[in-house]
């Protein structure tokens, strides 16, 4: 059996002035027994983008390092029991 990591979604929020808001990332975990047959799977929790990115988030393939800092200055808190089961 491997359970295997993966991106699933990047959010990006703005507030009702038209200001960063905040963003946020989720990954999506994929469980597969031997053979390869997916057995299960779910979304993980939403993550601040920085966390996501410490955590493997493949950020740098849709924003540059510039743009990854200035998410780190508007970073809500994270949102516990976000992940859906799908």
């Amino acid at each position: 059996m491997q359970t295997m990591k993966l991106p699933y979604e990047f959010l990006v929020r703005w507030d009702q002035q038209g200001n960063l808001a905040g963003a946020h990332a989720q990954f999506r975990y994929v469980t597969t027994d031997e053979a390869g047959t997916v057995i299960g799977e779910f979304v993980g929790p939403a993550e601040p983008v920085v966390v996501a990115g410490a955590n493997g988030f493949p950020l740098a393939a849709v924003l540059t390092q510039e743009q990854i800092a200035a998410f780190a200055g508007a970073e809500p808190e994270p949102v516990e029991g976000s992940g859906q089961p799908l």
